[in-house]
């Protein structure tokens, strides 16, 4: 029993204490209403096995062993472990609209720069121009 843990070594490496925490009142909830639902079967099995079921609908058989149950607790326990890894993985959004539009008005401002210094060169090369032909 002292080792037990081991064997969940990786989920409690990857997980928070909080999130440790929040798992185990999950699972004391389900633990609860697994035992519930084990002595509510009992009781239906001990007063005959009572159901009213629609003629035409089918209900499948719901789990009766401890063991079915305890597979199916260990299920949904690896299924809520993937979905959390599944979370922390997930690229977190980011705004880029600040960054973009600082982007567009540099470059504006580097055209607008660029443009200007073209004009100044035409307009030196047209005074030259000018002079030349006086």
């Amino acid at each position: 029993m002292d080792n037990l843990w081991k064997k969940y070594a990786g989920d409690f490496n990857s997980m928070t204490d909080d999130e440790v925490d929040d798992t185990v009142s999950d699972e004391h909830e389900k633990l609860k209403e697994a035992q519930e639902w084990l002595e509510a079967v009992a009781s239906w099995k001990a007063a005959g096995k009572p159901r009213r079921t629609p003629m035409n609908k089918y209900i499948p058989p719901r789990v009766e062993t401890k063991e079915d149950y305890s597979q199916t607790l260990k299920a949904l326990r690896v299924i809520e472990m993937l979905e959390r890894a599944h979370m922390r993985t997930q690229p977190q959004p980011h705004n880029w609209t600040g960054s973009v539009f600082i982007a567009l008005i540099i470059m504006a401002l580097l055209m607008l720069g660029l443009s200007l210094d073209v004009q100044a060169t035409v307009d030196a090369v047209n005074m030259e121009m000018t002079n030349e032909t006086d």
